[in-house]
């Protein structure tokens, strides 16, 4: 089984930090979310990993990312199924594996074609199921009216890459788009329509990272109370609860609880609270909720 990794998106609802880095970059829970992704597909039993990435990122991904992976480029961000596509195009009849690189999630063992979902309050933000005798008749990508509540939370399993393969690349030749861009739901809707068989597998463990307060939420269930300092230079100050700081950060005489600050932040006679502080961040002198990426001093 080939474990394929989508991890080229712009991660436009993150900004201000994806402009700095990826999404699937984000620090939470005491890692970064590609480094979450990973570990959760070797536990899957795949024998070889492709991440899908912007070419750009290179360098910053090989930072991140130690474990022995294939670096896939997609140049232009033409949609979910072309970088499944860009992952899975020289394979022939293999099991193919797939995680989303910005969703932290654990999968189940099912030897069965499967979709991960889970019941979620607002289906419009995400594809949607729709489920007939335990099977998946349809499904949809971010509908107006969803037919049900139970949203794609980033992981599918497919028998064989070669009917995928063939799926997308009918989706491309018809010029078929959804929402401006080549879907997977789309082309696994293919699939069923041809009499494939998949499955909605159910999970309760799924981390959305797509904005700060879902980055903060995960960081604060995968830390469970705890606190995970990768600096050193932490002086006279309290680190508290559900805080992740990365690396090379300066942390003098103050108190941060339940927040995330990435590398380089610099931090001094503050009090942070329910924060994300961006790489390169100077903040001196402030109490509360800070959000962003710049530098503040005396407030």
């Amino acid at each position: 089984m080939i474990g394929v990794i989508p991890a080229a998106g712009h991660g436009t609802r993150l900004r201000p930090f994806t402009f700095y880095r990826p999404k699937p970059l984000m620090g939470v829970g005491g890692k970064t979310i590609i480094e979450w992704v990973v570990e959760s597909i070797k536990k899957t039993g795949v024998e070889e990993i492709r991440i899908i990435i912007n070419p750009e990122d290179h360098e910053k991904f090989k930072r991140y990312v130690k474990e022995n992976v294939k670096f896939i480029f997609q140049k232009t961000p033409l949609g979910l199924g072309d970088a499944v596509l860009k992952g899975i195009e020289d394979l022939g009849e293999e099991e193919v594996m797939i995680l989303l690189g910005d969703t932290v999630v654990e999968v189940p063992h099912v030897e069965d074609q499967f979709i991960l979902v889970k019941e979620v309050e607002e289906p419009e933000r995400y594809g949607i199921v729709e489920i007939e005798n335990n099977r998946i008749k349809r499904v949809v990508e971010k509908p107006k009216n969803p037919p049900s509540n139970l949203a794609i939370i980033g992981g599918y399993k497919f028998k064989n890459a070669k009917t995928l393969k063939e799926s997308i690349k009918e989706l491309i030749q018809n010029k078929v788009k959804s929402k401006g861009e080549i879907q997977l739901t789309d082309a696994i809707q293919i699939l069923i329509e041809k009499r494939e068989i998949i499955l909605p597998v159910k999970v309760d463990n799924f981390f959305d990272c797509g904005t700060p307060e879902l980055l903060l939420n995960s960081n604060r269930y995968l830390l469970k109370g705890r606190s995970v300092v990768k600096t050193e230079f932490i002086y006279n100050s309290v680190i508290g609860k559900n805080v992740y700081i990365e690396n090379n950060v300066i942390v003098k005489n103050s108190k941060i609880e339940d927040s995330i600050v990435l590398n380089g932040a610099r931090i001094e006679d503050s009090i942070l609270t329910s924060s994300i502080v961006g790489e390169g961040s100077r903040l001196k002198g402030f109490k509360g909720r800070y959000m962003g990426v710049g530098t503040i001093e005396g407030v």
